[in-house]
Order: C-alpha cells, then sequence, then structure tokens
C-alpha cells in the first residue's frame, strides 16, 4: 500500500485497492507537505505551523519531530541515500536536516528571496528548488553553492519529479506549463 491521503488531522495509508490500511498518523495539525524515505520505512510530514514529523511506516509512531522555524512548509524531500532531508515553505530559506537526530546541516537562500514550493534530488545528490516566480535552482548540497538556475515558467514551480533513468527532470507550474529539462 502505497497511496497516503493527508490534510487537516489524520494521515492515512490505503491499499491500491481502495480499503483502507490504517491511520499512520494522528494530530498532526495542518499536514502540508509529504516525502516518503527511498527505503520506504519512513515518511516525513510537514505542517503549516512549520513542524516535520518522521513517521515510521510499519508502527506509525513519530519518531522524530524537527521544528524548523521557517513558517509553513510546502515541500519535503530526502535524499537518495535517506541519511537526510530537505525543507522548505513561505520563508526563501531551504533547510538540509539530518534524518536521524534532526540536526540543521545546511541553510540555503533562494536567491531570488521568494518562497520554494517544490524540491527534488537527482540521482547525483544535487538538489532542485522551484520557486514562487518560476525559477528552478540546482544546489550541491555538500558545499551550499549555488550550481545552476532554469528559468522559463512564468509562474510558482509546483511540483518537480526526474524520470526513472534520471537524465530528465519535468516541472510542472502554475502558469500552466509543463517542462522537460536535460540533466546530465
Amino acid at each position: 500500500p502505497v497511496p497516503l491521503i493527508f490534510g487537516f488531522i489524520l494521515i492515512i495509508l490505503w491499499g491500491l485497492t481502495g480499503a483502507k490500511n490504517r491511520v499512520l498518523a494522528e494530530n498532526l495539525g495542518r499536514v502540508s507537505a509529504l516525502a516518503v524515505s527511498p527505503d520506504s520505512q519512513r515518511i516525513a510530514a510537514g505542517t503549516s505551523n512549520g513542524t516535520i514529523y518522521l513517521i515510521a511506516v510499519k508502527t506509525g509512531k513519530v519518531q522524530l519531530r524537527i521544528d524548523s522555524q521557517a513558517g509553513a512548509i510546502e515541500a519535503l524531500s530526502f535524499a537518495p541515500d535517506g541519511t537526510s532531508l530537505v525543507s522548505a515553505g513561505l520563508s526563501n530559506e531551504i533547510l538540509l536536516w539530518h534524518a536521524s537526530n534532526a540536526r540543521l546541516l545546511r541553510k540555503l537562500r533562494n536567491p531570488r528571496g521568494k518562497p520554494v514550493y517544490s524540491l527534488a534530488f537527482s540521482r547525483k545528490g544535487q538538489l532542485f528548488a522551484g520557486d514562487a516566480s518560476g525559477m528552478i535552482t540546482v544546489w550541491d548540497v555538500s558545499d551550499g553553492r549555488l550550481a545552476d538556475k532554469y528559468s522559463r515558467h512564468r509562474g510558482r514551480v509546483s511540483d518537480l519529479v526526474f524520470s526513472a533513468d534520471g537524465k530528465t527532470l519535468a516541472s510542472v507550474s502554475a502558469d500552466k506549463t509543463l517542462g522537460l529539462w536535460a540533466v546530465f
């Protein structure tokens, strides 16, 4: 069972047949972003008050709570190795956290000063972030260096996802466009 429903109070794990499997987490507040760890053992849930919860899929128990102090969480993504988690939202900060102890590893600032609404890691570990102005920034998280920028959208970048082979990044924007980017 993979599909997740999230909203105000509950995170519910549903089977692919549509049957409700179980309540995964309750009383977290308004959940505004989700990410599944690469090994599918944990779910990160970001809330509108800036709190991030790491939840064990098997037990439904909160394993870790991160108080980001950066406002509403709009996007979450696990690094490909699952050891770190990145969060972003209505502030212009992108925060990289250690996924085992909630230690802040790195703080990045969106160069345009706009909120960040989408995040995705490449297979190589580069972080891609889409913002409110339509720009996608590429970060080397190991040293915090801004590696590249893509700016074709005219509205907020709502989502980012990589192809299975990792060579293409797809972006979707509030300007009703879909971008396909060759990533090397």
